[in-house]
């Protein structure tokens, strides 16, 4: 799977089950933090998303991965997806 297909899962998750506006979806956005003003996550939103992307991706998140804000942004979180949809793939190599 490659990043701009987990984008478009991601995506697909923030707009169609997080109800996210889908104009606020574009590349200029996804390093802004989803707590912010812009995509105004709470804590509750926070948890359903990390627990939505481990779901659909079938990814079990390591909390270190979380440390320094790894779940705060579009950006990061296709990074910490990217890192287990990898590893996934060379286990099955």
């Amino acid at each position: 799977m490659n990043r701009d297909e987990i984008f478009e899962i991601l995506s697909d998750i923030l707009v169609n089950k997080l109800k996210i506006n889908e104009n606020l979806i574009r590349e200029d956005n996804f390093d802004e933090p989803l707590t912010g003003d812009l995509f105004g996550f709470n804590e509750i939103t926070l948890g359903y998303t990390f627990l939505e992307v481990q779901k659909i991706f079938e990814i079990d998140i390591n909390g270190r991965d979380l440390d320094n804000y790894g779940f705060s942004t579009i950006n990061k979180i296709v990074s910490i997806i990217e890192k287990y949809v990898e590893s996934e793939s060379l286990q099955t190599v």
